[in-house]
């Protein structure tokens, strides 16, 4: 078994292959292309035995301090026969600990080669597969408490979009049905389009109301405007009012939920409800195996959860994040850090 730094942009298809056979639902966010978008440097790697490639991560760049950084390998490493797939009932589940512990060993060996030069702090990985828990707690591996708005969501919902549309009516709650249909009554239109002035003049107006962060206008328009990841933006409409836009991740075989928005104005008319129901039949049409709603969390997000499980699904639990830590004392100052600007 060995390790090698992916640098050639021809390794592309491969690499992609790879990922969405393995984990299935697809993760966008290991894909050749989300690391490309990031426009931070990114650092991928393989893992192949006997040419046969058997693993696979990508660590992207992050600033915290003025000179020092950490390395993010979201939703990842990918690893061949994953323990975690949404497609097998756990008891087909494959269990080979001292393969992905072999491999983990690769993979935080190779990241120390360059961490100096890098200025590396530490590495986090959040990997869709089962780890063997002793091994991280044997390796320098702990799981983050602090810096919880550096971690992907670590639970989602999947709808098989392989169920007839009546099949996905029924499974969702009554109250979900009903606000769907209530907004086809009242007029309610949903159109597939993009346009970053609408999603983002919706997204200000939902961080104002909810009180969350967002990142600035550029950002979305990069988003929807690249040419390697494949986007959709569906947005309702009312009496030329826009009401709702959602942006959605269309990768392997998943449609991902990615962002919201949604105004002030005529929430009675239920714009949420529908313009998710007319993606998830958009997803559905064209050939998507999964719908992805990219995180619930009751505690944190029990509005938004309640929302989500209203269209039925399967709920996934991944193992969440880890860190290696490289260098204790800056990882401690950060820390001190991140717990002082959330308490303040």
């Amino acid at each position: 078994m060995q390790i090698k730094q992916i640098t050639d942009n021809n390794f592309r298809e491969k690499w992609n292959s790879f990922v969405i056979k393995n984990s299935s639902p697809a993760s966008f966010l290991q894909s050749w292309e989300w690391g490309d978008f990031c426009e931070n440097k990114v650092f991928r790697f393989g893992v192949f035995e006997d040419e046969e490639l058997i693993a696979v991560a990508h660590f992207i760049q992050k600033k915290i301090f003025k000179n020092k950084f950490y390395l993010n390998c979201p939703k990842g490493p990918i690893v061949k026969f994953p323990n975690h797939n949404f497609q097998f009932p756990n008891k087909f589940q494959i269990s080979n600990f001292k393969f992905q512990n072999k491999i983990l060993e690769l993979v935080a060996n190779e990241i120390k080669k360059i961490a100096k030069q890098e200025k590396i702090i530490f590495f986090r990985i959040a990997p869709v597969n089962n780890i063997d828990n002793k091994f991280l707690k044997n390796n320098n591996f702990i799981q983050p408490k602090i810096l919880t708005n550096l971690i992907e969501p670590e639970n989602t919902l999947i709808l098989d979009l392989e169920k007839s549309k009546d099949e996905l009516l029924k499974a969702m709650h009554q109250k979900t049905r009903y606000n769907i249909k209530l907004a086809e009554r009242k007029g309610v239109k949903i159109k597939q389009e993009k346009n970053i002035n609408i999603f983002y003049n919706l997204i200000k107006e939902t961080a104002k109301r909810d009180k969350i962060n967002i990142f600035n206008k550029n950002y979305y328009e990069n988003l929807l405007n690249n040419k390697n990841l494949n986007i959709t933006q569906f947005i309702a409409e009312y009496n030329n009012n826009f009401l709702a836009s959602i942006i959605n991740i269309n990768y392997g075989d998943t449609v991902t939920y990615f962002y919201g928005a949604s105004s002030n104005e005529k929430r009675n008319l239920m714009p949420n409800y529908l313009i998710q129901w007319e993606a998830i039949k958009w997803a559905k049409k064209n050939g998507y195996k999964y719908y992805d709603f990219w995180g619930i969390n009751e505690n944190n997000w029990a509005g938004i959860t309640r929302f989500k499980k209203g269209f039925s699904g399967k709920e996934i639990n991944f193992i969440g994040a880890f860190d290696y830590v490289l260098n204790k004392k800056w990882y401690n100052i950060f820390r001190i850090g991140r717990f002082l600007k959330n308490i303040i």
